[in-house]
């Protein structure tokens, strides 16, 4: 038995994620987490490898370093003083 055939959700993804490692070179596990969120109809995969193909259609692909911080308005990950 394949050693990944419980990662997958469903053969519908299992071929996606080998279509998407064909279209974009992909490696197997890279395909296999983006087929995945593709699948499960995520807005966003986000991913700190920096080499991750731009010309990824199927989803927005994003750097954890394009994210929005505080510097850029995001309050949400500010530490907030307790109140007395």
């Amino acid at each position: 038995l394949f050693p990944y055939t419980t990662l997958f959700r469903s053969r519908a993804t299992a071929e996606l994620a080998t279509a998407l490692s064909s279209r974009y070179r992909l490696k197997a596990a890279d395909a296999t987490h983006l087929a995945t969120a593709v699948s499960m109809g995520a807005d966003r995969f986000i991913t700190n490898k920096r080499d991750f193909p731009s010309t990824i259609m199927e989803i927005q692909v994003t750097n954890p370093a394009d994210l929005a911080g505080p510097a850029d308005g995001d309050i949400s990950t500010v530490k907030r003083q307790p109140q007395a």
